[in-house]
């Protein structure tokens, strides 16, 4: 087995906020492109050495998109009479330990030598020129609080060449193998349930026989792989270096970070795909085949982008996980055994725990409904700018102001323009809930008051209550918590697996932790199995009758 790490070098936010302008650039360069990334491709030029009759170039198009070329050709010693120069600001200013370059990784061309100078405001902070020996380059420099970089491109690696830039990235690229990566404990937990979005971690040990600069910082991209395949994708909460060459990394999945608020609103059978581009903005995601008609209905108030995913995914039954992907993924829960923990598999130890078993399952249904009643919700309150935002914690609609103008509303906020006092009133919703119950006819008199209740979850309504219903009383229907040590071999977090017990019986459920420990020889784990204990490997069935509002309804 191998383990492997890239260690995006990047301070979080630098690349997408970066603003680079040139001069002597072309008439079909972009500057945008010089932080996007342009297309990397062979076009027919007139520069020497590069016109080839073999098919490989392509006319230069009309709308060609290269990224940045230079107006101008390098002279016959491949320097620049007047030397191109790119200029990248930052709102804020960022730390970084280097900078990534793709000149033109197509035709082999690149600089081959650069001035650059970083700036902190006025101030010049590090002024130093550069050769670089590639397409694909990377400038080793550590330089802190930085918010401007002048780049002024002086040569080309070829005589009579353009310069071309197909992206400049912030930051750096690092592989570590097997040399640097002492250990690594990465946590992977799903709730069957699906009444919380768990987040998964990863604590990486690094020993750097080269004395490379590390310079981690909150929220750089951390990928795992194992075996050429990608275990995890996290972001970096907190380091610390305990010597010169070696550092702990701690880290946490895309769904720890999903904390900007979400201003909610009133849904109708709204696609699926498009609700969770709206709570998760820039964050890809991925959703399985399974719910490519689903649709969401009801409402979320003012909340956090994490809290309006659950309440999505709790109402459509979507299990998300960030596991052996760079994306947020929504998946089915699965219904059939697809691992199996073999014997030799097995460590030695292991626990099972009963918990008390559920008499039911509550789920509570909303409805909201626009009535005719109005209400005040500012009066008479200084308001002074453009567009200052307003939230509420209860949907309203008509919003009728006083003293000022509306510049944008939704059912939870207003977006006022004002310089003085305001008055603002609205109509309300009726809002109205029914409850919908799943009972176990197993459960004793004592057990009656141990039950699992839903009901902050507004997008859960009369149309899809019932199927929620169902799915949670079949999550808290498995008792039994098998915890073992195990050799993991594929299985995953969020499988459904049978494991034997220290006493012969076999444990059947789905894996909800697991804590993995993964070295250059190996990955052994211990998970929790979530499930029942059954003496055979035969179906397990569960009976119970659902009811609405004290009224039986049959399935």
């Amino acid at each position: 087995m191998s383990l492997e790490i890239n260690y995006i070098d990047a301070p979080e936010g630098a690349q997408e906020k970066m603003i680079a302008e040139s001069t002597g650039g072309n008439a079909f360069s972009s500057d945008a492109l010089i932080a996007s990334g342009g297309k990397s491709k062979a076009y027919a030029t007139l520069e020497p050495g590069l016109w080839r009759l073999d098919g490989t170039r392509k006319l230069l198009p009309d709308d060609p998109h290269p990224g940045w070329w230079s107006v101008a050709r390098s002279g016959e010693n491949g320097q620049f009479e007047s030397p191109p120069v790119i200029t990248i600001t930052f709102p804020v200013p960022y730390s970084s330990t280097g900078f990534t370059f793709t000149f033109s990784p197509a035709t082999e061309q690149w600089c081959s030598e650069i001035h650059v100078a970083w700036y902190n405001g006025q101030t010049l902070i590090v002024n130093q020129d550069y050769f670089p020996d590639s397409a694909n380059w990377t400038l080793l420099e550590t330089v802190e609080s930085f918010d401007k970089i002048v780049i002024t491109l002086k040569k080309t690696n070829r005589p009579g060449q353009f310069a071309k830039i197909q992206r400049i990235e912030v930051g750096r690229t690092i592989l570590l193998g097997a040399n640097e990566i002492t250990s690594v404990r990465l946590v992977n937990e799903i709730d069957p349930s699906i009444c919380e979005l768990t987040v998964d971690t990863m604590s990486v040990n690094i020993y750097d026989p080269q004395n490379r600069s590390f310079l981690p910082q909150e929220n750089q991209r951390v990928e795992l792989y194992k075996d050429g395949k990608l275990r995890a994708t996290q972001y970096i909460k907190s380091s610390t270096r305990k010597a010169e060459s070696n550092y702990t990394i701690e880290a946490q999945s895309a769904i720890g970070l999903l904390a900007d608020e979400f201003l909610g609103g009133m849904y109708y059978q709204r696609p699926l795909s498009e609700m969770v581009a709206d709570i998760l903005s820039n964050w890809e995601f991925e959703i399985a085949p399974e719910f490519a008609s689903s649709t969401v209905t009801g409402y979320l108030p003012v909340c956090s982008q994490r809290e309006a995913l659950q309440r999505v995914a709790f109402s459509v039954g979507a299990l998300v996980t960030t596991q052996d992907s760079t994306k947020i993924r929504l998946l089915p829960i699965p219904s059939t055994v697809t691992q199996r923990f073999r014997e030799s598999e097995i460590l030695l130890g292991g626990n099972v725990r009963t918990a008390p078993r559920y008499a039911r399952v509550e789920v509570i249904a909303h409805t909201y409904t626009q009535q005719d009643v109005t209400e005040t919700l500012m009066n008479e309150e200084e308001v002074n700018g453009e567009n200052v935002l307003f939230t509420f914690s209860a949907p309203h609609y008509d919003y009728v102001i006083e003293g000022g103008e509306i510049t944008g509303s939704d059912v939870n906020w207003v977006k006022i323009t004002a310089s003085g006092t305001v008055k603002l009133t609205a109509k309300t919703y009726l809002h109205t809930t029914r409850t919908f119950t799943k009972l176990n006819p197993e459960a004793t008199a004592k057990e009656r008051g141990n039950y699992a209740s839903v009901s902050e979850c507004t997008l859960i309504h009369n149309g899809n209550a019932l199927e929620a219903a169902e799915r949670l009383y079949s999550a808290k229907q498995r008792r039994q918590t098998a915890t073992q040590k195990v050799v993991i071999s594929g299985q995953e977090a969020g499988d459904i697996a049978s494991s034997l017990t220290p006493w012969g019986t076999i444990t059947r459920g789905f894996i909800s932790s697991m804590d993995s420990t993964l070295t250059q020889n190996g990955h052994t784990a211990s998970i929790q199995i979530q499930g029942i204990e059954v003496t055979l490997e035969s179906v397990w069935p569960y009976s119970g009758e659902i009811y609405s509002g004290g009224m039986e309804v049959l399935y």
